[in-house]
Formats: C-alpha cells, structure tokens, sequence
C-alpha cells in the first residue's frame, strides 16, 4: 500500500538530502515558490498554502495509482503536521533533527553554493532565527521516525 513520508525538520537540517534517499515521488513547496516568487519571503507566505493543497491533491492521485509520495515541507508547526493528518492520507513521519552548530555550518555551506549558482533560498542571519523561533518540536507524533 503507497504512503506519504512526511519531512520535518528546521531550515538546513537537511530534510532534502534525505528526502531524496527515499523511495517516491518528492514534492517539494520549494520547487514550486522557488521559479514562482524567488527570494521574496512576503509573496511566499501570501502564497505558501495554495501550493501545500495542490500538492496535497497531487499526492492524493499518485496514492490511487500506487505510488509513494515524499513531502519535503518542513512541517515546523503541530498545525502544519495536524493539517495533513487531518486528510485522512496514511502519513509517516520523519523527523530531521541535528545541533545547532552543525545546522549553521549546512547552512552557511548551503548560501555559498547558492552564490554559485544552486538554486535554493538563501538564508541570512535574521530569517534562519525566524525559523528557529517558529519551529516547534514534534512531540504529537506517535511512531515518528528520528533520522
């Protein structure tokens, strides 16, 4: 039976990288705001939710036709998690969770390459405290899996 592996994890925790380890379709927010709105936050706040539905639909679609869908959202919130549990989709979660220094040290990796031309969201100082701050850790979840 296909299932949705569902991501969480704080900004470069490294919840792609892993994602990509796992058997499925991944569907990624990001490879959607990213070509849509770039690096302007407001716009992808305004915006984030619609993509979360129709990705939500899409999955629904692969499920029907047996394929596994990976969700690389992030999932900071016990409102972002409740949200998907509440469609009835059969979810497993896993949970991406290292220290801060070592974060830090993915990120500033991950900004360097972005200067080189990777395309993902650069993360300054004030945005990855942001994130820190709403992110919220995932102890609702029963039988999560910690990667």
């Amino acid at each position: 039976m296909p299932n949705i592996t569902a991501i969480i994890g704080k900004i470069g925790a490294g919840k792609t990288t892993h994602a990509q380890t796992l058997p499925g379709v991944l569907l990624s927010v990001d490879d959607f705001m990213l070509p849509l709105f770039g690096q302007e936050c407001e716009l992808i706040r305004k915006n984030r939710r619609l993509v979360e539905d129709y990705l939500i639909a899409l999955a629904r679609q692969m499920l029907e036709k047996n394929i596994d869908v990976v969700f690389d959202w992030g999932f900071w919130t016990r409102e972002d998690r409740a949200r998907l549990n509440d469609t009835g989709l059969p979810v497993q979660w896993h949970y991406v969770c290292i220290d801060e220094q070592q974060r830090s040290g993915q990120i500033a990796r991950r900004n360097a390459e972005i200067e080189q031309g990777l395309r993902a969201y650069y993360v300054h100082e004030g945005l990855a405290q942001r994130c820190k701050q709403a992110f919220e850790e995932p102890e609702e979840i029963d039988g999560l899996i910690r990667v």
